[in-house]
């Protein structure tokens, strides 16, 4: 299971199947012995695809990049309503009414993801007071949905 958790200072702690990094206050680690604690930035790529139990043809993506790559192959088996020869796209999850950040007949497997979007969505309906800049992740954490263009048959 892949989450996001933050502590008392707003900052970001990262649990990954039970490994963390970063400091997790008000948190006993001896507590958790089985769980693995990084004190140094992660390295590689992680990917996590979820399926939509509701909707079979749709699922999401979530790609920590420690690594800072333009792109990277994950694997849409996951997904379990996506067979080979379907047509899929794939919608940057900031920035869910632009255009399709790829797309195509899926073979099966591993497809590649780009990791470099720029366009976040503009929230409406927040107070002006509180408007904030609407700013996409940096290449080191993306999110996606993935879903058939075309009704499966």
């Amino acid at each position: 299971m892949l989450s996001l958790r933050y502590d008392v200072d707003d900052d970001p702690a990262v649990t990954y199947e039970n490994s963390s990094k970063d400091t997790l206050h008000r948190f006993a680690q001896a507590a958790y012995p089985k769980n693995t604690y990084y004190t140094a930035r992660p390295t590689g790529l992680w990917s996590v695809v979820r399926p939509n139990v509701y909707e079979p043809s749709k699922g999401y993506v979530a790609v920590y990049n420690w690594d800072n790559l333009d792109k990277a192959e994950v694997d849409l088996s996951g997904v379990s309503g996506l067979q080979a020869g379907d047509r899929y796209e794939v919608i940057d999850a900031q920035n869910p009414l632009g255009p399709a950040v790829t797309g195509g007949v899926y073979q099966g497997g591993a497809i590649s993801l780009p990791l470099n979007c720029t366009a976040a969505a503009k929230v409406d309906g927040a107070p002006s007071a509180f408007a904030l800049p609407y700013v996409h992740t940096k290449k080191e954490f993306n999110c996606f949905i993935v879903r058939c263009a075309e009704m499966p048959k």
